[in-house]
């Protein structure tokens, strides 16, 4: 109903009870009222229209921040799927780095089998070409007849065992020379050689002539022969 009929239907009812006078001031207080109510009502209303509004704004801001919350958690969601990658690719990562990590140690134990088995065979090969080495060297020095016998004979082949090629070659070479030195002498000379030979146990057999000549020549022969030995 608008402020016309409600104006109208007042004054209806007016005119049926009121005089001509208590009409008149009822209608103007009637009026008075209507305006008040009307001005109430206009400004309600303007009231309602800037809350309406007022509302609006903040639902178009609710919507535009739920959509960015939708967005921001369609974001995270896509990160935490990320990071769940991410966290499966490092665990797998670690477990071929663990893997790898015992190969490495498979392989370190084996190559350090594997060395000591090379230094127990080049042990080997270095004492088969000592022993080489020492057998040949015993076979010259019996091919030029500067051999020792006897009890002698371990302590020479230890002596020359770990010489040098050159240092082998000069202590032959010493023996030789001392063999031939008295080889070039008199008769004399020979059996106090083949005395200085046997006192030195070189591999010779003495004659029964000179067996007495032992006690007095071989100990100054011997003597001898060690100061050309040890040079």
């Amino acid at each position: 109903m608008d402020i016309e009929k409600v104006q109208q239907l007042v004054a209806s009812m007016i005119d049926e009870k009121l005089t001509a006078n208590e009409k008149k001031e009822a209608k103007a207080a009637m009026e008075e009222t209507l305006a008040e109510a009307n001005t109430k009502l206009e400004e309600l209303t303007t009231a309602v229209t800037e809350k309406t509004d007022e509302l609006t704004s903040l639902q178009g801001e609710l919507e535009v921040a739920q959509a960015s919350a939708e967005e921001k958690a369609s974001k995270i969601s896509e990160l935490e799927g990320s990071l769940e990658e991410l966290t499966t690719q490092a665990s797998d990562k670690d477990k071929a780095i663990e893997e790898k990590g015992e190969e490495l140690a498979s392989i370190t134990e084996k190559a350090s089998t594997l060395e000591g088995e090379l230094n127990g065979l080049k042990e080997t090969l270095e004492g088969i070409e000592k022993a080489n080495r020492l057998d040949a060297r015993v076979k010259e020095l019996a091919e030029a007849k500067v051999l020792r016998t006897g009890d002698k004979l371990d302590a020479q082949k230890a002596s020359v065992a770990d010489l040098d090629d050159e240092a082998f070659a000069s202590y032959k070479e010493d023996l030789v020379s001392l063999k031939e030195e008295f080889a070039s002498s008199d008769d004399t000379d020979k059996n106090k050689e083949t005395a200085a030979l046997s006192a030195l146990n070189i591999e010779i057999k003495p004659s029964d002539d000179v067996m007495s000549e032992y006690a007095q020549l071989g100990q100054a022969l011997a003597e001898k022969a060690k100061e050309q030995l040890s040079r």
